[in-house]
């Protein structure tokens, strides 16, 4: 396989075997990996040691579920790293795909996050109302601590907030949806949003691998 999605999965519907075989199809043969969150197991139940070392993020590990989780109504925010990244690029010029991004509906389930692995990028992170444009970059007047003390900041607070975190594992790559409301990108625009960010990811991920195929 050239692109592997899994979503909200019990812990034992893969087996430790099954798991060794998606590793090797990342790390030798280029394969993207996608873990989409889910209220039930994904990804927190995970326990094959390799599945874990995988995700490119630590969501808190428990068999526990989020089901009737309340959570205040957030909007999808581009980090530093997702106002240019191939996969959140949905109009072009940043100022430009940042107001695209404004304007997707808002969400009210995420999964938590502990933390996210070094070298993972953080695309997306859920932000308030007040906060969805005012995701800026470090000041580039102020001093160098100052400055590393802000980076540092934001980036603890994306990754308490992080919605799409990617990485590269291998010779693959692997990305973690932490909402199942994808599906929400479609509200008002058919299937133009939705179709275009999954068309990015997958572009982004496999696209070496990809034979042959239009837009």
């Amino acid at each position: 396989f050239d692109v592997i999605i899994l979503g909200d999965l019990p812990a034992a519907a893969i087996s430790d075997d099954t798991w060794a075989i998606i590793s090797r199809c990342v790390n030798e043969r280029g394969a993207l990996l996608v873990f989409i969150a889910g209220p039930s197991h994904m990804p927190h139940a995970l326990g094959a040691s390799q599945a874990r070392e995988l995700l490119p993020l630590d969501p808190g590990w428990s068999n526990r579920t989020f089901f009737g989780q309340t959570e205040k109504p957030f909007r999808l925010s581009l980090t530093a790293e997702g106002r240019n990244h191939p996969i959140t690029r949905h109009a072009d010029g940043s100022l430009s795909n940042q107001q695209t991004w404004s304007q997707f509906p808002t969400l009210q389930w995420r999964h938590p996050v502990k933390s996210v692995k070094e070298g993972a990028d953080i695309l997306l992170a859920a932000a308030g109302d007040d906060e969805a444009d005012r995701n800026t970059l470090p000041d580039d007047s102020a001093d160098l601590d100052t400055a590393l003390d802000d980076l540092a900041r934001r980036r603890e607070k994306e990754s308490q907030n992080a919605l799409l975190v990617t990485r590269q594992t291998g010779r693959g790559k692997v990305a973690a949806i932490m909402t199942d409301r994808t599906w929400r990108l479609r509200e008002g625009a058919g299937d133009v949003h939705h179709h275009r960010f999954w068309g990015n990811l997958v572009r982004w991920g496999a696209g070496p691998l990809l034979r042959a195929g239009n837009e």
